[in-house]
């Protein structure tokens, strides 16, 4: 290692004509400068020595070393030997990006290493937007109490918490280079968790949980899988906290953790291709059901998809871009994901295909235009067919008016206690 660094670094006693001011001797004096530190004035205040690196036009690694061993300046050839004293050094390093005395000019990214810069911007964005979208889940909850909306309440609500978490570090981090591990690990942890209850509600979905059905089909398969998706990810996020080198360019999904959980993503994609077709074709649904099967199939297809594929492209990112692109993907299709679900689930639009919530639809819903009299309530709620006997057109009878065998007085919609109710899926079989 010495023996490069000798080409190019700057030593007052063996090399004058060195270019690259890289080697400091410590321990240094108490109290005072170190030996090297032949320009005191380019020495930040209260600290013993200062390395100034001008590379400013492409961003690289840089290491810091300390090493047992010093120039022997007896001999002419100024060689390294090894020390034998047994020596103790306490030290006090403080890293930044770009130069410490300006630290105003770019306070968010001056203690950031490259490869974390638009770190602490990217998570005050994500937290921006979760704090904007919550609030919608909760409307969207207030407006039908059903498990499947309870549930992806929680889910919003955990991952906009892990956000919260990681930013706090890095908001910390920004201003005293050090932050708040320990909330990171929390961050990260909660994040984890957010992932694996998302990957449940989506097999619960494929399996038309709350859509086509109150009960779940084939508990024993769907929580198989998400047990050893949930282990999976415990097992990465634990890896990362303990076993991945800082030192080295790989990240947590270049292990064999990471490479196991696309693996297992691309098999839980094919469960849920089959599920979801099976779904839509065994359930006699009503075409506004149908119609959101697809339209969720259509998008969680490619969110299951785009991380084994983004992990396969990961390997050609450079060092220096990689976490960012990572970072900025993988949260970004979360949120993706959350705002569609929002959009499947708005209340105008999910009354035609949520089966019965604890609550009955609020009658206000009217004022959406979804259930405007001058449209299809006959298709809704009457849902007459009409059959071709004898040579003449007979209407089925309807299934509001019909129950048990008997035939019910037809009542206006605009009811007593001004509410709605869907029909569920037992009541349209009768």
């Amino acid at each position: 290692m010495f023996k490069s660094i000798d080409e190019v670094a700057y030593d007052k006693d063996c090399n004058l004509n060195g270019r690259k001011d890289y080697i400091r001797r410590v321990p240094c004096p108490k109290g005072g400068l170190c030996e090297d530190e032949d320009t005191p004035s380019n020495v930040i205040p209260n600290y013993q020595f200062t390395f100034k690196i001008m590379d400013k036009q492409i961003p690289r690694f840089w290491y810091m070393s300390i090493v047992a061993c010093y120039r022997n300046t007896t001999n002419k050839n100024c060689s390294w030997v090894s020390s034998e004293e047994n020596i103790t050094i306490d030290y006090d390093i403080w890293l930044v990006n770009g130069d410490p005395v300006y630290k105003k000019w770019n306070p968010v990214e001056h203690q950031f290493s490259f490869e974390e810069h638009d770190i602490f911007e990217t998570f005050m964005a994500f937290l921006g937007v979760y704090i904007l979208i919550v609030p919608f889940y909760f409307y969207v909850y207030s407006k039908q109490r059903h498990s499947l909306t309870k549930f992806l309440l929680v889910i919003t609500c955990t991952e906009a918490f892990g956000i919260f978490c990681n930013f706090i570090h890095v908001a910390v981090f920004a201003s005293n280079g050090v932050g708040v591990k320990w909330i990171a690990v929390l961050g990260n942890a909660i994040d984890t968790l957010a992932q694996c209850l998302f990957m449940l509600s989506l097999l619960l979905l494929a399996k038309g949980w709350m859509i086509t059905q109150h009960r779940i089909r084939g508990k024993k398969v769907v929580f198989s899988l998400w047990g050893v998706y949930t282990l999976l990810n415990c097992i990465l996020f634990l890896w990362n906290l303990f076993e991945v080198d800082v030192i080295s360019n790989k990240d947590e999904w270049q292990t064999w953790p990471g490479y196991l959980i696309c693996g297992f993503r691309i098999v839980i994609m094919i469960w849920f291709i089959v599920e979801l077709r099976n779904t839509f074709q065994s359930s006699r649904c009503a075409e506004d059901r149908l119609q959101f099967l697809q339209q969720f199939g259509a998008y969680f297809l490619v969110w299951f998809i785009y991380l084994p594929v983004l992990v396969i492209l990961n390997t050609q990112f450079s060092a220096l871009w990689k976490k960012k692109i990572m970072l900025c993907i993988t949260n970004g299709a979360d949120l993706l994901s959350y705002l569609i679900l929002l959009h499947l689930l708005w209340p105008s639009r999910s009354i035609l295909y949520l089966l019965k919530g604890e609550e009955p639809i609020p009658y206000d819903l009217l004022i959406t235009g979804i259930l405007d009299e001058d449209q299809d309530e006959v298709n809704i709620f009457k849902r007459k067919n009409k059959l071709r006997q004898n040579g003449h057109v007979k209407a089925e009878p309807n299934h509001n008016t019909m129950m048990n065998g008997f035939q019910k007085s037809t009542k206006s919609r605009y009811t007593d206690g001004k509410r709605l109710a869907l029909l569920s899926e037992e009541e349209e079989e009768l």
